[in-house]
């Protein structure tokens, strides 16, 4: 039995290659592999190869068995993507020559390998590609929107991994003695005195009040608790930090907790919603593999196949 790959991000950035116009007829001794009734010639899958071979997998490869093992799972990753396209045309999906053209003005150029083929080539490369991702796209909208306690049981998961780092700008004031730092915060507090004011009288060193960004998990404990629940313009309590007394005045919060929690539902929401269309597409793909017979030429590949 044959154990492709599946999609992975690199080889449906260069999905199916043939050869302009029509898919390309191979002939019997040309044909590598065979999906179904379709053919995959030698020449296309060179191709593959050199879009998906990156520089060095040679060298690195772990000799020539190591080399024909990646080309057996870049083999069996070109047959899956045959296999796709074979299903999209199934389903009656198709690609207009407006959408083939707008494609060709953007990402195909920009590859070298893809931009040095004819414009029948391309053409075709490019057809099939969206003819795949057409298919993705109907097998997503198929899926039923993930409910509210889908997304929250995945943030729990996720946690530690989804979580944003809370970021603070804040301004510092040293002072000598505990009670100088209590008396000006009193006076900062009741409205007598501006911070600005306070850093002017009482900087003890030249660059003091310069507003800085921070981490959130890079401040002390005590720091953390002085800060958390002043709003942008509040000054905190004193606060003993390394045998020193300060004042901290928050310019603004870079991430407040409203914030990151509306932007911790929309990381699970993005994740989520991707890997639940990375599972329906590989289902798919293993119930056509079950249903539709696909035969490699073994005898006619330039290296040993690796099962």
């Amino acid at each position: 039995m044959r154990t492709g790959l599946g999609l992975t991000p690199l080889l449906l950035a260069a999905v199916v290659i043939g050869c302009g116009g029509p898919a390309p007829i191979a002939s019997p001794n040309d044909t590598v592999a065979q999906v179904g009734e379709l053919a995959v010639p030698r020449s296309e899958f060179d191709l593959y190869l050199s879009l998906n071979l990156l520089p060095g997998d040679e060298g690195d490869a772990g000799g020539s068995e190591g080399l024909d093992r990646v080309k057996s799972r870049l083999l069996d990753a070109l047959i899956d993507e045959k296999t796709l396209f074979v299903e999209a045309q199934r389903r009656g999906l198709s690609v207009s020559d407006f959408e083939i053209d707008a494609y060709l003005g953007t990402d195909v150029e920009d590859e070298p390998v893809v931009g040095s083929l004819s414009d029948n080539r391309r053409r075709h490369l490019v057809h099939q590609r969206m003819m795949v991702q057409k298919l993705q796209e109907a097998i997503a909208n198929e899926l039923p929107p993930a409910d509210a306690g889908e997304v929250r049981a995945y943030i729990e998961q996720s946690r530690g991994r989804l979580v944003p780092r809370r970021r603070v700008r804040l301004r510092a004031l040293r002072f000598e003695s505990p009670d100088s730092a209590t008396q000006v915060a009193s006076r900062i507090h009741a409205g007598r005195m501006s911070f600005a004011e306070a850093v002017v009288n009482y900087e003890t060193n030249p660059g003091q009040g310069v507003a800085l960004d921070l981490s959130w998990d890079t401040l002390a404990p005590d720091v953390q608790q002085a800060l958390d629940g002043l709003e942008r313009g509040q000054v905190s309590r004193p606060v003993d930090f390394n045998g020193d007394t300060f004042l901290f005045q928050i310019d603004s919060w870079l991430t407040k907790p409203a914030q990151m929690d509306e932007e911790l539902l929309r990381r699970a929401g993005i994740e989520l919603e991707r890997g639940r269309r990375r599972q329906a597409s590989e289902e798919l793909l293993l119930t056509l593999r079950e249903k539709t017979p696909i035969r490699i030429h073994e005898e006619r590949l330039t290296f040993r196949y690796k099962r």
